[in-house]
């Protein structure tokens, strides 16, 4: 028997500014720095007498800083539009182990041709992504609205499980050379209805959604406890 477990740090540094040009006017803006400490797996043995051996995965970490800025103005007094956009810059950082596999073939472990290793706080693997927000809503009456929009989403942190088996715990991964960030689209519409009291809130919302580099595992894979864990995932469009 034995015990497995991992955790996950993230250290958030943020400054908010807010700048009120009219009373229907709001613009918003700032910058973050996100910093994602991943112990992605643990395993020990469970009472004297168990046969496992200890491991323990790579630690893993990464940079994610950002800016942004969003608006939102009261074109009338029935519609109000607002939109933002957000700038990330997402790198790996060191210490960590980067395998090298062939050109023109599966990557597996077999195909290992060559390894790399990073210093600590070096980096490695940079990747810029731009978000996207852009929402309106238009007042039917003082308790109805219709409310449509579009977003765009960076994905950097991922988990990955095994629906057709039992896992005792998550397995959780960082974008990386090999496993990039997803992103995903999504565009909506809605008719939403309150209660003169303003107690209660009722909708009806229509979206679509569309994904790139959504990730699954391939048939067969070995999830927990593994080193090599971008052999055993694809990604594609979702």
């Amino acid at each position: 028997m034995s015990t497995l477990s991992y955790n996950i740090n993230q250290n958030i540094l943020r400054a908010d500014f807010l700048y009120l040009p009219s009373a229907k006017h709001k613009v918003e803006f700032g910058i973050d720095e996100n910093i994602y400490l991943l112990a992605p797996g643990n395993r020990k043995p469970y009472g004297v007498n168990s046969i496992i051996v200890p491991k323990s995965l790579e630690k893993k970490n990464a940079s994610e800083a950002a800016l942004y800025i969003s608006d939102e103005f009261d074109v009338t007094d029935k519609l109000l539009v607002s939109g933002g956009i957000r700038g990330t810059l997402y790198a790996n950082l060191g210490k960590h182990t980067e395998f090298e596999y062939a050109d023109n073939m599966p990557i597996t472990k077999i195909s290992i041709i060559d390894t790399t290793y990073y210093k600590k706080s070096s980096i490695s693997n940079i990747y810029p992504a731009l978000d996207i927000r852009v929402s309106a809503r238009y007042t039917l009456a003082s308790t109805m609205s219709i409310k449509m929009g579009y977003q765009r989403t960076s994905q950097f942190i991922h988990m990955v499980s095994n629906n057709t088996s039992i896992s005792p715990t998550d397995v959780w991964t960082l974008s990386n050379k090999y496993i990039k960030p997803q992103k995903s689209d999504q565009v909506s519409i809605g008719f939403f209805h309150t209660t003169r009291d303003m107690a209660i809130e009722s909708s009806v919302e229509l979206y679509y959604k569309w994904m790139k580099n959504s990730l699954d595992y391939k048939s067969g894979a070995i999830l927990l406890m593994n080193e090599h864990l971008e052999t055993d995932v694809i990604q594609g469009i979702g």
